[in-house]
């Protein structure tokens, strides 16, 4: 019965180091997303002048462009975990494919030793 090769389980290796590397980049953008709905509520109580960081210098803005930049920032920190999401799945398939393999190839091993 075909085993795994050496390159099919450095594929896995690979795999499993890319789906973890994304989950971790997801969390962090998530993070992200989180912080900016907070900004967002506060910009919509903010009274006064409004300030966005540059680098260690505050610049005064209107809160129509305040808002506005979160809102760009928001976007694009979704469509970059939806491209997320599809990576993460795709390589979900793969290593369960993978895996099922090396499943089906132990379960035949097995049954080839009970006979």
């Amino acid at each position: 019965m075909p085993e795994l090769t050496q390159d099919e389980i450095n594929l896995f290796r690979n795999l499993n180091q890319q789906y973890q590397f994304i989950a971790m980049q997801k969390q962090r953008l998530s993070a992200q997303e989180q912080e900016l709905d907070n900004a967002a509520k506060e910009l919509e109580t903010a009274k006064g002048k409004v300030f966005f960081a540059a680098g260690s210098l505050l610049i005064e803005q209107s809160k129509e462009d305040a808002k506005k930049k979160l809102d760009e920032q928001k976007k694009s920190i979704s469509t970059s975990l939806k491209t997320m999401d599809t990576q993460e799945e795709r390589l979900k398939k793969k290593l369960e494919e993978i895996q099922k393999k090396a499943q089906g190839d132990q379960g035949k091993d097995k049954d080839e030793e009970d006979e």
